[in-house]
């Protein structure tokens, strides 16, 4: 959903709210991941424990599990990302407003020059 806003938007608003939603679904990919991990060693305990008398036996797999923590891991990485663009900000520091201000920007190579040596000496 932010990821279609963020086409529209940018800055550190966008980054922050892609975020956020990204912490909300790490933690909870994080709770599912640790819910199934103890179901499943819970269900195996409990169905080798009482079906060892009629030849039942329980293995815990581990393609689900790899596939449940790797996909929480992955959110993690995607959090972190969009806190660093948070904090990183744009890279273009000339607001609107300057631009505005600066009138427009001709194609010729005086008019460009020019412009580029007002703007490197505000920073």
């Amino acid at each position: 959903m932010t990821s279609i806003l963020s086409v529209c938007f940018t800055g550190r608003l966008a980054s922050l709210a892609n975020g956020a939603l990204a912490f909300l679904a790490f933690v909870c990919l994080a709770v599912t991941s640790i819910i199934v991990t103890i179901v499943q060693k819970k269900a195996t305990d409990v169905i080798n424990q009482h079906g060892n008398d009629i030849g039942v036996y329980a293995y815990r797999g581990r393609k689900f599990l790899i596939l449940t923590w790797v996909s929480t891991a992955a959110m993690l990485v995607s959090f972190i990302a969009w806190v660093v663009l948070v904090f990183k900000g744009r890279k273009d520091k000339t607001s609107r407003r300057d631009l505005e201000k600066s009138g427009p920007r001709v194609s010729g190579d005086t008019v460009v020059a020019e412009e580029d040596r007002r703007r490197s000496h505000r920073i």
